[in-house]
């Protein structure tokens, strides 16, 4: 059965997921969900993922964290994240599971006349010893359109193998066995 979570305040950490996320040669078993659309995922070497919503900003009473066997879900409701019309809003809702696969879900019930762009990113890198952002990299961003009435956009983002990066067979075999 899911634990549901919600907050009064602008943010919800879990210091143990329940499970553990491993993408690539990498293993997170931290969540920390923010009420501006944007959650990261953390291990003790201070690595970190992330997935933000570029602009999401919201009232935190609207948020809330979902924790199920070997994924999560955040979900954030009637986020206003349009530069061209600032009273649109969406809902959204990412999950992710162990495997690091995320699925999200962004639908709205009022119509754009004015298309509405929204960026979604993924950042990796490491945290400082208090807890703030000391290297970071962009993995992925996707900028998608919202427009005309009531309906949902679907987006799927599966993390690339390792060895799918690498330029030789030796160099990926070396990789993939490194713990």
């Amino acid at each position: 059965n899911p634990v549901l979570n919600k907050t009064d305040g602008d943010k919800l950490v879990f210091k143990d997921m329940r499970f553990t996320m491993k993408v690539q040669q990498e293993s997170y078993n931290s969540l920390i969900a923010f009420s501006n659309g944007t959650f990261f995922v953390t291990n003790s070497n201070n690595q970190f993922r992330s997935l933000r919503f570029v602009g999401g900003n919201m009232n935190p009473k609207d948020f809330s964290v979902g924790t199920f066997t070997s994924s999560f879900s955040v979900r954030w409701a009637d986020m206003p994240n349009c530069d061209s019309n600032s009273d649109a809003t969406v809902d959204v809702k990412a999950s992710i599971d162990s495997n690091g696969f995320i699925k999200c879900l962004i639908s709205w019930y009022r119509t754009f006349y004015v298309p509405c762009f929204m960026t979604i990113e993924i950042i990796k890198g490491v945290l400082d010893k208090d807890g703030n952002i000391d290297k970071q990299e962009l993995i992925h961003s996707k900028v998608f359109e919202i427009y005309g009435s009531y309906n949902a956009k679907r987006l799927a983002l599966n993390p690339i193998l390792r060895c799918d990066a690498q330029t030789t067979e030796n160099t990926c075999k070396t990789e993939s066995v490194l713990n």
